[in-house]
């Protein structure tokens, strides 16, 4: 989902005046949840996040964050150190060895379901 931020004024169409505001309006940034893949495979040690898993899984991150929070996707490993408010949680990461384990599991039961 997009957002669209829109300025309307009164001002002319192409006035000095609404490029300055258009300039100042924080706009929607479409790499802020772009998937990519992690940068070995999943044997080596690494730590994962969300965009990791986006790639891995072939989900958005709303997806990530929906699994994660339905217990379908394994609990992450730790959390970055977070520099905003107290008491709020800084950004998730899994070891590749976690994922490793889910994604195997995960094949193992539909192997056994698929007989």
């Amino acid at each position: 989902m997009a957002i669209i931020f829109k300025v309307e004024s009164a001002v002319a169409k192409n006035s000095p005046d609404k490029q300055a505001a258009l300039k100042r309006v924080r706009k929607y940034n479409p790499d802020a949840f772009r998937a990519v893949p992690p940068c070995a495979p999943l044997t080596v040690p690494q730590l994962l996040r969300i965009k990791n898993l986006q790639a891995i899984y072939g989900v958005s991150h709303a997806t990530i964050r929906t699994r994660f929070k339905h217990g379908l996707l394994p609990k992450p490993d730790g959390y970055d150190i977070s520099m905003g408010e107290k008491g709020s949680r800084g950004r998730p990461y899994w070891h590749s060895e976690t994922i490793l384990f889910h994604l195997e599991s995960m094949k193992a039961k539909g192997a056994d379901s698929a007989q």
